[in-house]
């Protein structure tokens, strides 16, 4: 109380302009209830509404144990400054867990022990060299480098908030992880002559080098091709038949879906929304 008492008559109670006011206190319950008033100003009770959280992180830096003997006496402060930088980083990570900021970051925190361990091995494997953060342009790391090599490290950070926008909204350009669909675009061969495509039966001269059939075959699919029929929309059965929402549909799965490839037929809006649902139940049950 002596302690508390020193450090409001010489912090808060010493400045230059303190309106001081009546503030209610009550005790007790029922009968025994009692209430009295205490002087307060907005400094002390600024002050004493805050002071337990330094004294929770004085706890959480001790916590840390990162010091050594120096005479260098400036590396103090400076551990200490670095400590207090973990130290919050730790509280805003909980606050994140819990999904107040944003419901899809909700999740089960790690330990304090578990935090340290991941943070220790991302500033080892962490280099100045990225420029992900502010100063690491002037870092010898970076300064030593020619100016081409520095031009290419000082790429400019991604927006968070548009890369969110842009795959919340039904026209963005973020579509998800394309790079299977981008390895087998890479090795589609050409052919020639022409083959019946295995999703919609027409003639190709795109093969992909990636997918085969069960005989080792490659399968042809159209690929950056125009309608034979004449139409001036291009034919997507490359992206089809690579698509898991319509796995089953392709002229070659009639097979598979115990129907005959004459009774194929292209699918129609409301069909594909309904496979849809039902390739989703199955990759959820399958836990894919």
């Amino acid at each position: 109380m002596q302690h508390y008492l020193c450090e409001r008559i010489t912090s808060a109670n010493c400045l230059n302009e303190v309106f001081n006011y009546d503030e209610l206190r009550e005790r007790g319950r029922q009968d025994k209830k009692f209430h009295w008033a205490i002087e307060m100003n907005h400094a002390s009770w600024m002050y004493i509404s805050t002071y337990n959280g330094v004294d929770v992180a004085d706890h959480n830096i001790k916590k840390w144990n990162i010091y050594y003997r120096t005479w260098k006496y400036w590396h103090s402060p400076k551990h200490h400054a670095f400590v207090l930088a973990i130290v919050v980083a730790y509280d805003m990570y909980k606050e994140c867990c819990e999904g107040k900021f944003d419901f899809e970051w909700e999740c089960a925190p790690i330990s304090f022990w578990d935090f340290r361990h991941i943070l220790s091995m991302q500033q080892l494997q962490y280099s100045p060299t990225k420029c992900m953060y502010p100063g690491d342009d002037r870092m010898r790391a970076n300064t030593k480098l020619n100016k081409k090599k520095q031009s290419l490290s000082k790429r400019g950070e991604i927006p968070v908030s548009k890369f969110k926008k842009q795959r919340l909204l039904k026209t963005g350009r973020c579509c998800g992880d394309l790079d299977k669909l981008t390895h087998h675009a890479e090795k589609v061969i050409t052919l020639k002559r022409g083959k019946i495509c295995g999703y919609c039966g027409e003639t190709t001269y795109k093969v992909c080098g990636i997918c085969c059939d069960e005989k080792g075959s490659p399968i042809p699919l159209h690929y950056n091709s125009k309608d034979p029929k004449g139409n001036t929309k291009w034919l997507m059965c490359f992206n089809h038949y690579h698509n898991d929402n319509q796995f089953g549909l392709a002229k070659n799965d009639a097979v598979m879906m115990k129907t005959t490839k004459k009774d194929w037929y292209t699918p129609s809006t409301s069909n594909l929304k309904e496979h849809k649902e039902y390739v989703q139940d199955i990759i959820k049950k399958a836990s894919l």
